[in-house]
């Protein structure tokens, strides 16, 4: 999911390097209510699922169909209202259910995915997601233990890491996905419409891209969007330095351009290459100024750096999930920070046998 909290750095609006390409798109984004189901291309459709209780309001999901065959990308939150509307974009659209051969998560966050299960009991469809991705489990007790111990890491205090722990916590939105048939690797082709996989990993750790070079599109979920930046923080079980493996993907991402930019939330727009210098240019503002607090500050843990750190809507105003969000990027932030820029070693950002063991497996597989 995005972060609900927002940059210290004002926010990005559209501006003349990132144009919306859909008016009324952009119109509902910008009025705070849900588009339109909307055709992008000859091939392909944009459904707004709703997405109850979130602030982004809706993911964009969308249908893709080559001669009788349909996949759809991003099936997004699983709600009343969001089934409703996935069934009626679908028909809208022109596909039945019959129809619907493939389902592809660029990612398995609950807005994006949520909703895969029903649709594939009822199309009986290919359900693919990135090779590395983590599945989301429901009451996984072991999760929530190594996740308490990655919170005690960070200096969270006992009594309120419940409140903050991703398996635990009473807002934690669950999502129940199916087994997996395709894990994609970067350069896959998705069957039965032929979008082109590429691997992008750092909003999580197996998020994909898809290029489709019938329209000069590119579907990136949360990779990039139009105007908030993608959350990208540490995780029990993520990626290890999250923020290096996200400005890699990002110019991963240029070395197959396309014209059309079609992301997972907000609005569809063009200004591939000026969005993602930007999204580059603000990470690294913010990387340098949580590096600066840190080197200043006292501070011996993420949990006493955290509070230091400017948030769009002030640190007291965050409980819950997005005090977790918050610390997570707090966390990526000093763990880039001590990579690059040799920051400090003092605060950790995992716990220290998981760190170890972390390393030794991803030196073994060359990541």
């Amino acid at each position: 999911m995005v972060s609900a909290r927002g940059d210290a750095l004002p926010p990005l609006r559209a501006t003349s390097l990132v144009r919306p390409s859909d008016l009324q798109e952009f119109g509902a984004w910008s009025r705070r209510s849900i588009p339109d189901v909307s055709r992008v291309a000859e091939h392909v459709w944009s459904i707004p699922v709703p997405a109850p209780g979130l602030p982004i309001r809706y993911t964009l999901c969308y249908a893709v169909r080559r001669a009788k065959s349909w996949v759809v990308v991003d099936p997004g939150l699983s709600s009343p209202q969001g089934w409703d509307a996935l069934v009626e974009g679908l028909s809208r659209a022109g596909a039945t259910m019959t129809s619907v051969r493939g389902i592809v998560g660029t990612h398995a966050h609950p807005d994006h995915v949520g909703q895969v299960g029903r649709l594939q009991e009822l199309t009986g469809a290919w359900f693919a997601l990135g090779d590395g991705e983590v599945i989301p489990v429901r009451d996984g007790a072991d999760a929530a233990a190594r996740d308490d111990a990655l919170l005690r890491a960070w200096g969270v205090p006992d009594g309120l890491r419940d409140a903050l722990n991703t398996y635990r916590s009473p807002e934690a939105i669950a999502s129940v996905v199916p087994p997996v048939d395709i894990f994609l690797q970067d350069g896959d082709v998705l069957p039965d419409v032929g979008l082109i996989t590429v691997s992008t990993p750092g909003h999580t750790p197996g998020h994909v891209c898809f290029i489709d070079e019938r329209s000069d599109a590119v579907f990136t979920g949360d990779h990039v969007l139009p105007r908030i930046s993608p959350h990208v923080s540490v995780w029990t079980d993520g990626l290890t330095d999250p923020l290096k493996r996200y400005r890699a993907s990002l110019r991963h991402l240029l070395s197959r351009p396309a014209s059309l930019v079609l992301p997972g939330h907000e609005y569809r727009f063009e200004g591939l290459s000026q969005r993602v210098e930007e999204l580059d240019h603000a990470l690294i503002r913010r990387n340098a100024e949580v590096a600066a607090v840190a080197h200043e500050s006292e501070a011996t843990d993420v949990w006493g750096l955290a509070p230091l750190i400017r948030w769009s809507r002030g640190w007291d105003s965050l409980h819950g999930l997005t005090r977790r969000l918050a610390l997570s990027e707090c966390a990526s932030h000093v763990e880039y920070a001590n990579g690059v820029n040799a920051m400090t070693g003092r605060i950790a950002t995992r716990p220290r046998s998981e760190a170890g063991q972390r390393d030794a497996l991803l030196s073994r597989d060359g990541s």
